[in-house]
């Protein structure tokens, strides 16, 4: 299938969500062109998210924030999978398609560089609305997540053919990212749906302890209906992680992992604007290609092409990352390379 970066009409657009949730088989060949009619229009996302994650750069620069900014597009299955998940979403409508993502040495910097966004940078994030925020920080949600999210309408262009798209803006402390990118791991290696609400049972309650232990860390709200004593929770959360073989099984996968993405160094880097990055659990292997500016096309050709391959692989996963440098990949997405020993240790599961 060949795929073209057009402008779509929001009502082919939530057609083709309305299709996807219906006929959430993303291998069914019926499907083919709503698939290339949705990767088309999560293409065209691209620019909007590439001048966002330019403007956050040149601002932490500016100000000396020691961020880790990264970006992302949301894959196929997590789209349809969140489109199951609420039936009454219109996919035009969908905040997240693509995203920016700033990780901060504390959650005193997170909150701090957020505030900085609201004021000092506002304006040059936004042609259209105002930003919408949820803060997960203050209000945390019942699985543990912690994280602010800004969501922004950027115009990427003054033609009147290009439309302003949604570029949601999640800030977290490395605590609060350690956390997310452990689960990722554990949805990952053992095929579970954690980071979508669902799961095991006992893998679901050790993240929220794990979580609200973070928080008391932070000094920070805690998950609601958990214990509130430290060291209550820390005690059921050490009886969970025997039971579930947690550190074994991070361990392993980590050392599965580990010596992936040995790739170019920084000065080897002019020109790569996005890493497409292929992850076969059963194989312990993971593949990065790397694309420059003018083979973006090309990438999202790829991208589509392994989503749809792993559709039959529950142990795939394909990414496709925007980055300015391979240090910021690991470092932005470690639940990709099993990189879980800093979250073992803030829970002092190993030393």
């Amino acid at each position: 299938m060949e795929l073209r970066i057009v402008e779509r009409k929001n009502k082919e657009i939530d057609a083709a969500g309305d299709f996807l949730r219906e006929n959430h088989s993303l291998l069914c060949e019926t499907t083919s062109q709503t698939l290339l009619l949705v990767s088309n229009w999560r293409s065209a996302h691209e620019a909007a998210m590439k001048r966002i994650m330019v403007a956050l750069k040149r601002h932490a620069k500016s100000s000396e924030w020691d961020a880790i900014i990264s970006g992302r597009t949301k894959r196929l299955r997590s789209i349809a999978a969140k489109l199951v998940r609420e039936p009454s979403m219109k996919l035009s409508r969908m905040q997240d398609i693509v995203g920016c993502r700033a990780v901060m040495d504390s959650v005193e910097r997170a909150e701090l560089f957020a505030e900085s966004i609201r004021g000092d940078l506002a304006k040059k994030l936004r042609s259209e609305g105002e930003i919408k925020e949820k803060n997960y920080i203050d209000i945390p949600k019942a699985d543990g997540y912690r994280s602010i999210h800004l969501v922004v309408r950027y115009k990427a262009s003054s033609s009147v053919e290009v439309k302003a798209h949604n570029v949601e803006i999640q800030i977290r402390s490395l605590l609060q990212h350690r956390w997310a990118t452990a689960l990722e791991t554990v949805d990952l290696f053992t095929g579970q749906t954690l980071k979508n609400g669902g799961g095991e049972t006992r893998w679901r309650r050790f993240f929220a302890l794990s979580s609200s232990i973070f928080a008391h860390q932070e000094d920070r709200p805690l998950i609601p209906g958990l214990p509130t004593s430290l060291s209550d929770l820390t005690k059921e959360m050490k009886d969970l992680a025997g039971e579930l073989q947690v550190v074994k099984s991070l361990q392993s996968w980590s050392r599965v992992m580990r010596d992936v993405l040995k790739g170019p160094r920084r000065r080897d880097l002019k020109g790569v604007y996005c890493y497409l990055v292929e992850l076969d659990v059963d194989k312990s292997s993971t593949q990065v290609r790397r694309y420059g500016p003018e083979s973006l096309k090309i990438a999202h050709e790829n991208y589509l092409a392994s989503e749809l391959e792993n559709e039959s692989h529950p142990h795939r996963s394909t990414v496709l990352v925007k980055a300015y440098s391979v240090r910021e990949v690991r470092e932005a997405f470690p639940g990709y390379y099993g990189d879980t020993k800093d979250f073992l240790r803030s829970l002092q599961l190993i030393s």
